[in-house]
């Protein structure tokens, strides 16, 4: 675009947005990066929100109170702590055992709704499920003691 027809005080537009070229929103309050590849960066600064997708889905969004990861894995290589309640919708696999603390106020440390399956042992206040023996074993009808 060059003023009165002088081009040595032209200057060139960028971009000029067209039915061919479409703006990539026509929202005033997000500002939107797109990469060659199909990555897209969007910062909404009303409602203060970042999103960041990559080419084959992958993507991240933060939120006031809220992060979400859309990934087939997600990994963290430091430790995590979480603060609150730990809800998980799938299986969960502890690859390298596990430290249950007692719940608040007395409350048991884990609570399992449903069978339990020890591929070893289980066991309670140093008795074994497997190896530990019965007292006062009689025949017939009588029970045995308590187990040692």
């Amino acid at each position: 675009m060059s003023p009165g027809g002088d081009l040595t005080v032209g200057v060139i537009l960028q971009a000029v947005y067209s039915d061919a070229f479409p703006a990539p929103s026509d929202n005033p309050a997000l500002h939107s990066t797109h990469y060659p590849d199909g990555a897209v960066v969007h910062y909404d600064f009303q409602a203060h929100t970042l999103s960041t997708t990559l080419p084959d889905g992958t993507s991240v969004t933060v939120a006031p109170g809220k992060v979400t990861s859309n990934a087939e894995d997600t990994e963290c290589t430091g430790n995590l702590l979480v603060q609150k309640n730990l809800i998980v919708n799938g299986f969960v696999a502890l690859n390298a055992g596990m430290n249950v603390q007692a719940g608040k106020e007395g409350r048991p440390a884990a609570v399992i709704k449903g069978s339990m399956h020890a591929t070893v042992d289980v066991t309670a206040a140093g008795i074994s499920l497997v190896t530990h023996p019965h007292s006062g074993v009689k025949k017939g009808d009588d029970e045995s003691g308590g187990p040692k």
